[in-house]
Order: structure tokens, then sequence, then C-alpha cells
């Protein structure tokens, strides 16, 4: 691999996997919000 590709590969992982902390924290903070959300569209909400 070219070392460009490697900075690239790096900066999406980095981005991917802090987009799934923040998602996953969102659950754990604001169960609630996320709760009336999924109701809201009419999902049930063992689903979550």
């Amino acid at each position: 691999m070219k070392k460009r590709d490697k900075i690239i590969y790096w900066i999406a992982t980095g981005l991917l996997s802090a987009l799934m902390l923040m998602s996953a924290s969102m659950y754990f903070m604001k169960y609630e919000m996320v709760n009336q959300t999924f109701t809201f569209l009419g999902f049930p909400s063992f689903v979550i």
C-alpha cells in the first residue's frame, strides 16, 4: 500500500469508529429520547 492509501484508510476508520461510539453513547445517555423517537416512528421499543 502506498502511504496515501494508508492515511485515507486510517482517517476513514477513525471517523467510522467515532460515529459508532457517539451512536452507542446516545442510547446509554438519552435512552428515553431514543425510545420516544422509535415509538413515534412505529417501531417497538425492543428494536433499540
